[in-house]
């Protein structure tokens, strides 16, 4: 079954990871092109929306952050469902908040499924006082089969590009049907009993 390819790309995308790891700079940066030194605290959760264009597709990301601290944990999971993509979010300077991704890997698996698009984070690639290297997180994320990828909210380095990078894996089916001008749908349609080769067409 084919029908034509949506003229918007919509996507809802949730960002998890520790306090403090930058989550909400992150997205601050790629929707509002600002960032704060002094910090900014997700309180339960915060909402945003970015448009942006991908291969030439128009898309739009609902994006959702999450707090990080326990507390707010229930109030969090309630903005799971319908979730087509994941950040999980570490800060390079911040040793325990990438011992503790196995966790929130964890929560993905319970609360999302399998299918869900997963990059793993690196964030404050900036920082002078690193405690995690670049190839402890790509062997990380490799031995869970998802991309990763650095960045700097304070320095604007590859927060574009991470955002691209989601796009692309969530949309991969619609950006390459995009040549063909049609959208195949995942679902196939069931199949009917063969007819008898003598019955009337």
């Amino acid at each position: 079954m084919e029908q034509s390819i949506p003229s918007v790309l919509q996507a809802k995308v949730v960002v998890l990871g520790n306090s403090s790891v930058g989550k909400t700079s992150v997205i601050l940066r790629i929707c509002e092109d600002k960032f704060s030194s002094r910090g900014v605290t997700t309180i339960g959760v915060d909402f945003k929306v970015k448009e942006m264009e991908v291969e030439g597709k128009k898309v739009k990301l609902k994006i959702w952050v999450t707090a990080g601290q326990e507390r707010y944990r229930n109030i969090a999971e309630s903005y799971f469902k319908g979730a087509n993509g994941v950040f999980l979010i570490y800060a390079c300077d911040n040793k325990s908040s990438f011992e503790d991704i196995g966790k929130w890997m964890s929560t993905i698996d319970s609360k999302f499924g399998p299918d869900v698009v997963r990059i793993l984070v690196g964030n404050k690639k900036d920082t002078h006082t690193r405690e995690v290297s670049y190839e402890e997180g790509k062997k990380l994320a490799d031995s869970y089969g998802i991309k990763f990828i650095e960045t700097s909210a304070k320095e604007n380095e590859n927060i574009t590009e991470l955002f691209t990078m989601m796009g692309r894996l969530m949309f991969k089916d619609a950006l390459l049907a995009a040549n063909r001008k049609t959208f195949r749908l995942t679902e196939r349609p069931k199949k009917t009993p063969d007819r008898d080769a003598s019955s009337c067409c």
